[in-house]
């Protein structure tokens, strides 16, 4: 390539970088309007839509023209709009892997995500909305999200952890219980327990009767920095929420669980674990900005960090699993 193609590469390269928030705003206020929900049961022209969904027409034929342009929708020649390629494979309702919640999820954090500055400058993460934190359709996109991306990952949890010995679980703020279910699914002996917020744990009732493991779970409505944790418990594991708090919030997070493991006990910390120089992955820097626009703490960290608290707290690391994409777990034990 000439010196100039490889100029226009890089002059491409960056433009794809500052016009990303294009498509993205497309596919999740699609998401949040419903087009994909009513899509599903069919082809529509975009009069009906607009009706049914009370749009307005000019723009929501913008829209939908948009969406064929990303793939996401076709169009015939009657003008009828229908599912396509990955709005078919993974956002229909129903679909095996299904993606609708987290991409709803995006609705919310999209909005908070463009209001960056005022956190860079104020040091102040962006308040809710609400006083009482998400609402109640923020909060379901939230915590089915996590089922949405954690349903394949969970099995290879699963695969990577040394389950030998285990018969009770404890899922630490396991939001829908993705995980502890898909444990559970390996070991038929085995019982387990998801602790977190009242309106979180009833989501998780519903998969884990989805999951055919209602009669092995119980929930723990309350605060996993105070409620008290039961045990002893020969698994702790703490999936995607780390991030959400600072170091020594960590801490003592960390000395609680080791406090109620068995003598053989374990505890299992999947997350998004930078480097050494705390800029790769580059999906995990991001991350860090995600949750500085959303709470005052809460970043991704080192891998040296976490094992730092789990010592302190009188557990030995024992490995990180790759999983995922971009995560790992990290093992410790007691010893």
């Amino acid at each position: 390539m000439s010196q100039h193609g490889q100029l226009e590469e890089r002059r491409l390269e960056l433009s794809r970088m500052a016009d990303g928030y294009r498509q993205a705003s497309v596919l999740i206020t699609a998401q949040h309007l419903g087009l994909f929900d009513v899509l599903s049961d069919g082809a529509r022209m975009c009069d009906d839509l607009a009706n049914e969904l009370a749009l307005d027409p000019r723009n929501l034929d913008l829209l939908l023209r948009a969406l064929v342009g990303m793939d996401l929708l076709s169009v015939d020649n009657e003008h009828r709009f229908s599912l396509h390629g990955l709005a078919a494979e993974f956002l229909a309702p129903g679909a095996e892997y299904f993606m609708g919640d987290i991409i709803e999820h995006g609705y919310s954090l999209m909005k908070r995500w463009v209001r960056m500055e005022e956190v860079v400058r104020s040091g102040k993460p962006i308040p809710r909305e609400t006083s009482g934190g998400r609402s109640p359709r923020e909060l379901r996109a939230f915590i089915m999200g996590m089922q949405n991306i954690s349903k394949l990952s969970a099995e290879e949890v699963a695969d990577a952890l040394d389950l030998r010995g285990v018969k009770r679980i404890l899922d630490l703020g396991g939001g829908p219980g993705t995980y502890l279910y898909s444990i559970l699914n390996r070991l038929p002996d085995a019982s387990g327990a998801v602790l977190d917020l009242p309106d979180v744990v009833e989501i998780a009732q519903e998969q884990a009767e989805v999951e055919g493991v209602a009669d092995r779970v119980d929930l723990i409505p309350g605060d996993m920095h105070s409620t008290h944790l039961g045990g002893p418990w020969d698994l702790i594991f703490i999936g995607n929420i780390i991030h959400s708090w600072g170091p020594e919030t960590n801490q003592r997070l960390f000395q609680r669980c080791a406090e109620v493991l068995s003598e053989t006990g374990r505890i299992a910390i999947k997350d998004f674990y930078l480097d050494e120089t705390g800029t790769q992955p580059r999906s995990g820097a991001l991350f860090s900005l995600n949750m500085m626009v959303n709470n005052a703490e809460g970043r991704s960290f080192k891998r040296v960090e976490v094992e730092s608290w789990l010592r302190a707290a009188g557990l030995t690391p024992l490995g990180l699993h790759h999983v995922g994409t971009h995560s790992g777990v990290l093992v410790a034990g007691k010893g």
